[in-house]
């Protein structure tokens, strides 16, 4: 609450649709139902569809709509995230032990040698796979779980 303002303005964290006030669109009460549908992969127009069947107001239905969005965006990039630090560590630890071996040591037997580069493949599969699906998690359709 803010002290310089009057009691019948509206704080910058509340609006009022309905007569509700709402300070986080978490904490509305469709808002678990949009998110629930956007993380499955529904189609926009079938959850406006939803929304105005529950008479939420159109303005009201594209923050929940924005936000739930942009949570399946973030679940799905910490997903990718995930996969793309694991590659770059393979990687990491695939190009460590040949330098520390060859330069080191002189020498590298060839069971390691082999499994430097098994390391050094699936790191750089994991990582390119990671990485595409961190910068195209926007573009991404189908439920969430298909990225996990």
């Amino acid at each position: 609450m803010n002290p310089y303002k009057t009691s019948n303005e509206k704080s910058d964290l509340e609006d009022v649709i309905n007569n509700e006030f709402i300070a986080d669109l978490t904490e509305y009460r469709f808002y678990n139902l949009v998110l629930k549908m956007v993380l499955w992969g529904e189609s926009r127009q079938d959850i406006y569809n939803r929304l105005a069947v529950n008479n939420v107001p159109e303005e009201l239905a594209d923050r929940l709509y924005e936000h739930a969005r942009a949570d399946r965006i973030r679940t799905i990039r910490s997903d990718c995230s995930h996969d793309l630090l694991i590659g770059l560590g393979l990687i990491v630890a695939s190009v460590a032990t040949f330098c520390g071996c060859w330069f080191g040591l002189g020498f590298i037997p060839r069971i390691l040698l082999y499994g430097c580069f098994a390391a050094l493949g699936i790191g750089s599969w994991k990582f390119i796979d990671g990485l595409t699906g961190y910068l195209m998690a926007s573009s991404k359709t189908g439920s969430v779980s298909d990225y996990a």
